[in-house]
């Protein structure tokens, strides 16, 4: 009879690995964490805003004044041009004849937002505390 080579075997038994090399997981989740933060900032700045639609809610007509800015950068007050100079003026003296003046901006889309957070520090050297943008509702 053949011997059996395999039973007086010089290799040693094999046992099954009961522990898991954490090592190359923790090194895939670093490069990923790694990625996600330095593609977040970009990701963020890149988006093409253009700001949704809302709802409209009504104002009453009495104690507001509408500060418009054109597509030509012109100022109107009511419907009629005005400078930046007379406008923190009128606004004044509006705001001191009636406390509860509301004002309504309205600025073309294609306007810079500079422009209109300049106007809306006009308002706000003002003292009108009231202010509502215009929209385009749905």
């Amino acid at each position: 009879m053949k011997e059996n080579t395999f039973i007086n075997s010089s290799y040693p038994k094999t046992t099954p690995i009961n522990n898991i090399n954490l090592t190359s997981l923790i090194d895939v989740t670093l490069v990923i964490l790694i990625i996600f933060m330095l593609t977040a900032p970009i990701i963020e700045n890149g988006i093409d805003i253009n700001l949704p639609l809302a709802t409209k809610q009504t104002i009453e007509k009495n104690n507001s004044l509408t500060v418009s800015i054109g597509r030509d950068n012109k100022l109107y007050l009511d419907n009629a041009s005005i400078s930046i100079l007379k406008l923190e003026q009128r606004l004044s003296q509006i705001k001191e004849a009636d406390d509860q003046t509301t004002v309504i901006l309205r600025a073309d889309k294609s306007i810079p937002y500079e422009k209109v957070i300049n106007v809306l520090d006009i308002v706000r050297k003002a003292n009108i505390h009231r202010v509502s943008l215009a929209i385009k509702g749905n």
